[in-house]
């Protein structure tokens, strides 16, 4: 929960957060939640039992892409276990532990992963706007990436993850030792290789990480590549399994080369060089620019505050595969970022608020009318791609005015 000295406010975010977790409750208990936690849940029971958890999965996507008739006891198009083969090892582990247990350590984690995501963004509020975002903080969770979503009722992994990574990165930053950081990144990218990219975050932010942070990558490279020769037939099965992930859900993500590749799928064109093209084209310069910005970071120009959310909104940018749960630990940082910019623009603090509760309110209402999962996708990727300019132009104007940018 964020700091505040006024005791009403206090009061009021208090009240907030509490809000917060009944909504969750109600809305989990009437959406039909926990969608990617079932999928572990049917690979966890194949892997119990000596199966291969990627070919029961692809067994029953096939055969609902041929018949067009969904398994019993399904509501909605199946999709497989897509985690690579080294990650097996600690499913069988996990799977001699009760069902209750498994599934109340899961969700104490997850909740405080949640968490610990929000208050880590919640860091970088500058102590003169807290007032302002303290409000936000208890919504953050079901808008990811500033736009409404129920994603948070997944139970996907990652928020765990990206829990760990911020606390981790947290920690790296404050101390100026990053070496729990790597570790976490390299665990993580056994789950999502494309989670290497993070590794940018201590090189960005601090001195002499360099060959750390390669280290570290050409270890998860490794670590990628060494598996088709230690488990060839289960590795066969997860690449199958990735390729029906664009090939059946046509599931490319948001990032821009996502949706780039989404659109060359559906006009009938090969997507997969044009793609990663692009990709390279957009991220060496969303590398390039951060790199340059970098500088006035470690040479003091820049606050942390000022920092943080252009190098976690950049970097999230730099995964080839942005995917809607990608953008939880963006939420805080994108409301940073359009706090600011507006608050600039509008220096009258209530016309500010008035001008930022619009915009907001302005895109989950359009968002909200056309109600599909492809134009969240289209409005998220144009948000996150705007939120990095503009808190790149914002950065450049704090430093050429002295820092005043943060606390205007």
């Amino acid at each position: 929960m964020p700091k505040s000295s006024n005791p009403a406010q206090k009061t009021i975010v208090f009240i907030f957060w509490i809000l917060a977790f009944t909504a969750t409750i109600l809305w989990a208990r009437t959406d039909g939640p926990m969608w990617d936690l079932h999928i572990y849940g049917r690979a966890l029971h194949a892997v119990a039992g000596g199966q291969d958890p990627y070919a029961a999965g692809i067994a029953i996507q096939e055969a609902y892409h041929t018949r067009h008739v969904l398994p019993a006891g399904m509501s909605a198009p199946p999709y497989t276990y897509v985690y690579s083969p080294i990650t097996l090892p600690a499913l069988r582990v996990i799977a001699h532990f009760s069902s209750a247990a498994r599934h109340w350590v899961y969700w104490v984690l997850y909740v405080v992963c949640v968490l610990t995501m929000i208050g880590v963004g919640m860091q970088a509020v500058a102590p003169e706007e807290r007032k302002y975002l303290g409000y936000f903080a208890p919504a953050a969770a079901f808008f990811p990436g500033l736009l409404v979503h129920d994603v948070i009722l997944s139970g996907n992994i990652v928020y765990i993850v990206y829990g760990v990574i911020l606390a981790a990165m947290w920690l790296g930053e404050k101390r100026g030792k990053w070496g729990w950081y790597y570790v976490v990144v390299l665990l993580a990218s056994c789950c999502k290789a494309p989670l290497l990219t993070l590794l940018a975050i201590p090189v960005l932010s601090a001195r002499k990480q360099w060959l750390k942070a390669m280290g570290t990558g050409a270890l998860g490279v490794g670590l990628f590549l060494i598996q088709p020769h230690i488990w060839p037939g289960l590795f066969r099965s997860f690449m199958r399994a990735v390729d029906l992930q664009f090939l059946y859900n046509s599931d490319f993500g948001l990032s821009p080369a996502g949706k780039l590749g989404e659109a060359l799928q559906k006009s009938g064109h090969a997507f997969s060089t044009a793609s990663w093209m692009f990709y390279l084209l957009y991220g060496s310069v969303v590398l390039g620019v951060m790199l340059v910005l970098s500088r006035g970071y470690k040479d003091g120009t820049y606050t942390l505050e000022q920092w943080w959310p252009v190098v976690m909104i950049g970097t999230i940018l730099l995964n080839p595969r942005v995917m809607t749960y990608d953008t939880a630990p963006l939420t805080v940082p994108m409301a940073i970022v359009l706090w600011r910019v507006v608050s600039h623009v509008m220096r009258r603090k209530a016309w500010a608020v008035a001008v930022t509760l619009a915009v907001f309110i302005g895109l989950n209402a359009m968002v909200l009318t056309v109600g599909t999962q492809d134009f969240w996708k289209d409005v998220e990727c144009v948000l996150m791609v705007a939120a990095f300019v503009a808190g790149c132009v914002d950065l450049i104007r704090s430093g050429s005015s002295g820092g005043e940018a943060v606390s205007a």
